[in-house]
């Protein structure tokens, strides 16, 4: 209970140094972040990749939350050792390093050697963090009726959704486990590409709290003239990651969501993808419909990809559908005289995201994490080749499952189907006129229209009527009372007016209440 205090008071005097309350820049954002800790730099991470919820330049200034952070001691390092292999905590490695090769907010990894010589990579967690991320969460979670009113970047954050998305991610990466399952998974996804892997890994000498896997010995992927002197082809290069990366989403809804080139190395002629902790899928229901918006994409129909928004997306508040569809057609006329070739694929889905933002419509975490994502894969093989489009890599990729389900049978029998429904549909219209008509000449017919837009003055009309309405009960009950205790219509009791006194006391509580009420807009 003290430590939560303790933390509390640190907390608020980080949040009142910066005056956050005045609202906050993505710099500003940034450096609070990091100050208050693993726990809150884990949750900018979360929200760097919420392009539905933040603005662009805020997600890309949260990005740089991945530098490293201040090492674990030695002693801390044998103390999580210990506790994963008992009282030798070296028993498993005939050397290991002293110097981490990264340390980061939740762990740091350091390289070793097995007793049966091959070259691994230790990743250690940090003592404790489980116990403090859980201890900041609580907190964070009493706090988020005031967080909500924070203003980013123009506009209130839904904290709850963010705070859920982070413990979930937080949980799987605090279990290196998890990275285990996920490495794996991804191996077999990937072992018949003959260009692509991953880091093997050692379960058996791993432990919720210590990962061992196998030591990349390669080249950075943005490290682009070390590349080039170990004679790389760069364009090859881009191609086959854009390929994979397409791979990922469209075929196996499996992929990296943390794609950054610090987490590509390039080993042999192979891509070799590092770091599992943070990987995301996309449903196999999720991946028709993404391919059903690089088809509306193509076809620039608005209507189509507001369809799919609304299918795919979540949303509380009534969608003003004219206007929703007025702003997809408004971002499509960009597009009108382009081919996919010449389109910023990560671009265009950051703009039909942030539309969907702007109506109040959130995104799933993985389509979420995917646009993310693919923006920084983009960003990764223009470093490899400026020249390289890589939406048409990607469309290329696309194109394999598109056109299979797109192909012409398939729209052939689709078209047949529309046909036939259409043909029973057309042979009951002349029931349904007759039908009219006869009530109409009986004056039974009834015609249903909704005004759109009208529902928010109606609305607010109706609030306005309430809070009259209040107000003169409010002046009612006040009047009333003062006219009982005036008049002689009263027990007395110890000289004072009983039945008066308490009628007066009861409008004037009932009184304060609705006037209460109202301030809060509850009526």
């Amino acid at each position: 209970m003290n430590d939560s205090k303790e933390r509390l008071i640190e907390i608020s005097k980080i949040l009142a140094k910066h005056d956050i309350v005045h609202g906050v820049n993505p710099e500003k954002l940034k450096i609070i972040l990091e100050e208050l800790g693993p726990t809150f730099v884990k949750l900018g991470q979360i929200m760097s990749m919420r392009t539905d919820m933040l603005p662009e330049s805020y997600c890309e200034e949260l990005t740089k939350l991945r530098a490293d952070v201040k090492p674990m001691t030695k002693e801390e390092i044998e103390e999580v050792l210990t506790q994963a292999y008992g009282s030798n905590p070296y028993e498993n490695f005939k050397t290991f390093y002293d110097e981490p090769l990264g340390s980061a907010s939740m762990a740091q990894v350091h390289k070793a050697i097995l007793k049966n010589g091959e070259v691994v990579v230790v990743k250690i967690q940090r003592p404790g963090i489980m116990e403090t991320m859980s201890r900041d969460m609580s907190l964070l979670r009493k706090a988020t009726s005031l967080l909500t009113f924070v203003n980013v970047g123009g506009g209130a954050l839904n904290f709850n959704t963010i705070l859920d998305e982070m413990w979930k991610a937080s949980i799987q990466e605090l279990d290196f486990m998890h990275e285990i399952s996920n490495a794996q998974e991804f191996y077999k996804l990937n072992s018949e590409v003959p260009c692509i892997s991953c880091p093997r890994v050692y379960p058996c000498i791993s432990t919720p709290q210590v990962l061992v896997m196998e030591f990349i010995e390669g080249v950075q992927i943005d490290n682009i003239s070390k590349l080039k002197s170990l004679g790389y082809d760069l364009k090859l290069l881009g191609n086959h990651l854009a390929e994979n990366y397409g791979k990922q989403i469209l075929e196996d809804g499996f992929f990296h969501a943390d794609p950054h080139p610090g987490n590509i190395k390039i080993r042999d002629e192979e891509i070799v993808w590092i770091d599992m902790g943070m990987m995301g899928r996309i449903s196999i229901r999720d991946r028709q419909l993404l391919k059903k918006t690089v088809v509306a994409i193509v076809e620039k129909d608005a209507s189509d990809i507001k369809d799919i928004l609304l299918t795919v997306g979540n949303y509380k508040e009534r969608i003003n559908h004219p206007r929703l569809l007025e702003d997809i057609d408004e971002l499509l006329i960009k597009y009108v005289d382009a081919d996919m070739a010449s389109i910023n694929l990560g671009e265009l889905l950051d703009a039909i995201l942030s539309v969907a933002k702007n109506h109040n419509i959130t995104m799933p975490k993985g389509i979420s994490m995917f646009s993310r994502g693919i923006m920084t894969v983009q960003g990764v093989v223009l470093l490899l080749n400026p020249d390289i489009s890589v939406i048409d890599i990607m469309a290329m990729q696309m194109s394999k499952d598109i056109f299979s389900e797109f192909s012409f049978m398939n729209d052939a029998k689709d078209k047949t189907k529309s046909l036939i429904f259409s043909s029973r549909k057309a042979i009951d219209v002349p029931t349904y006129v007759s039908d009219l008509l006869k009530m109409t000449v009986r004056g039974q017919s009834k015609v249903n229209i909704e005004i759109t837009g009208s529902e928010e003055p109606l609305r607010k009309i109706d609030k306005m009527i309430n809070k009259v309405i209040i107000c003169i009960l409010i002046s009612a009950l006040l009047i009333s009372s003062s006219l009982i205790c005036g008049n002689q219509l009263y027990i007395e009791r110890f000289g004072i007016p009983f039945i008066g006194l308490v009628g007066f006391v009861l409008a004037l509580f009932l009184s304060i209440f609705l006037f209460f009420n109202i301030l809060n807009k509850k009526f």
